[in-house]
């Protein structure tokens, strides 16, 4: 069920005249946003139900940017971010910072910076 809604997702997003996949238009390129520390759950485990939760909660944020209700996609983007943060720590990770550099490097690199 997991994966038909995950394909779903993927086809209505296919069919936006943006899906956000493409560079940021001028208005919004280079800026950055500041998320702050995020405090995590105690007791995370690095299992599939964890993995599974930063999926359930990317879906819910979709259904709030089709819905157009900013209000409730800037939630449910707080949601993915907590989830993601468990399941990082759930690795052992504390510093995910050198991992966002690396990934900012690439996003350079494919020219969407």
């Amino acid at each position: 069920m997991r994966s038909d809604l995950v394909r779903r997702c993927k086809d209505v997003a296919a069919g936006e005249p943006r899906s956000g996949c493409e560079v940021a238009d001028d208005k919004s390129a280079g800026r950055s946003v500041n998320i702050g520390e995020v405090a995590t759950f105690p007791g995370v485990k690095p299992d599939k139900a964890q993995a599974l939760k930063v999926l359930e909660e990317a879906a819910e944020v979709f259904g709030a940017w089709q819905a157009f209700d900013d209000y409730e996609l800037f939630y449910e983007c707080a949601d993915v971010i907590q989830a993601t943060c468990n399941l990082v720590a759930a690795f052992g990770v504390a510093d995910f910072a050198p991992y966002m550099e690396e990934c900012r490097i690439r996003n350079e690199e494919r020219g969407r910076l």
